[in-house]
């Protein structure tokens, strides 16, 4: 299961504790490899466009 990443959408303000991050994912099957933050935006609603082809 090499090459597996675990990515965590946060509320706006909040910040996760590597320690306590790293304590949790080293007590089970997985390990805690590195920690990067970006900022990505995550859009609220999904759009759906139905187009009518010539048949």
């Amino acid at each position: 299961m090499s090459g597996l990443r675990t990515t965590v959408v946060m509320k706006d303000g909040m910040k996760l504790d590597e320690t306590k991050l790293k304590e949790a994912f080293n007590k089970g099957p997985v390990s805690f490899v590195s920690l990067e933050e970006k900022d990505q935006p995550v859009p609220k609603a999904a759009y759906v466009l139905m187009v009518k082809g010539a048949g």
